[in-house]
């Protein structure tokens, strides 16, 4: 039933998504601006860009892959990475061979996985199948290129460890969102055992380097799963929030611009600071969905100048 509703706008949808990408902002406060966010900043990056992939491949319907629109993310990443490599006086080889993309690896990415997703149906190989070939095949070239040129321009590292929560994305538009409903308690209670672990100096604080970042990607599945589940009982509530959905429908607009909003604010302050906890607890997500809103702003003007292409749509 999911699946089939889902062909149609679901809210609960798009407050996860809008959820997901003020995440995004709110985590690369400490990067990019002078507050240093010392409240939300270690958690939140822990699963934040692991929950944007896992929305993206949840409105992504593997029978149905246009892989002329998916292109087009292309123009987005070339000209807003090409910009923003100008601001930072750095070279488009830089830009184009940097393992990040200066901010703009999840474009190139997500237009592989879609690639990638359409050559498993188009060699007819079942969905879960082709996806644990996937992984493999992308483990192998990770391993391979670790560190090397190849690697960082392909974004190997970005791409092995976030193919599994665009899968988990697909596999939870599939039916597993309604498995996971008939056991919430279980997802909910193991979220949680493992939010407190990590918070309260376990395993993954003490791991270091490589091994905790797989740690933490074992620990964003179930906590990836929880949001799901949280948002989805929303569909059954009577929300209906204009502002939620515009933010929600407004995802990559706010993704390619972001990042220049976040620069000026530290170019107008210019020195870094840490505010009392009680009161960054307050201000850092208050200013994030400020960026949201200022991001989807500029986009609105940039259509009214029917300048709406450079976003590849």
């Amino acid at each position: 039933m999911l699946e089939e509703c889902v062909n149609k706008r679901l809210f609960f949808v798009d407050a996860l998504k809008a959820f997901a990408i003020v995440l995004v902002v709110l985590g690369h406060l400490s990067q990019y601006t002078p507050l240093q966010d010392e409240v939300y900043g270690k958690i939140v990056t822990v699963f934040h860009m692991p929950l944007f992939m896992a929305v993206s491949g949840f409105v992504t319907c593997p029978e149905r892959i246009h892989i002329d629109k998916r292109v087009r993310l292309l123009v987005p990443f070339l000209i807003f990475g090409s910009v923003w490599t100008f601001v930072n006086h750095g070279s488009i080889v830089g830009f184009l061979t940097d393992e990040a993309k200066y901010g703009y690896w999840y474009l190139p990415v997500l237009l592989t996985f879609c690639l990638l997703l359409f050559l498993i149906r188009k060699i007819q190989m079942r969905i879960e199948y082709g996806m644990l070939v996937v992984e493999l095949l992308l483990g192998s070239l990770h391993l391979a290129f670790h560190h090397s040129l190849v690697a960082t321009t392909l974004s190997t590292n970005h791409m092995f460890q976030l193919w599994p929560f665009f899968c988990l994305g697909i596999l939870l538009r599939k039916g597993w969102l309604e498995f996971l409903k008939r056991h919430r308690c279980v997802v909910y209670a193991t979220s949680i055992l493992i939010v407190l672990v990590a918070m309260w100096g376990g395993q993954l604080l003490k791991a270091e380097g490589t091994l905790r970042e797989y740690l933490n990607d074992f620990c964003s599945m179930f906590i990836v799963s929880s949001f799901f589940l949280l948002f989805a009982g929303l569909e059954k509530k009577h929300y209906r929030k204009q502002f939620v959905s515009r933010l929600g429908k407004n995802t990559l607009q706010i993704y390619v611009l972001h990042y220049f909003f976040l620069h000026l604010s530290m170019q107008i302050v210019g020195t870094t600071f840490t505010l009392p906890i009680c009161l960054e607890a307050i201000i850092a997500p208050l200013f994030a969905v400020m960026v949201a809103c200022l991001c989807i702003l500029v986009s609105n003007l940039l259509h009214l100048f029917h300048l709406g292409w450079v976003f590849g749509r």
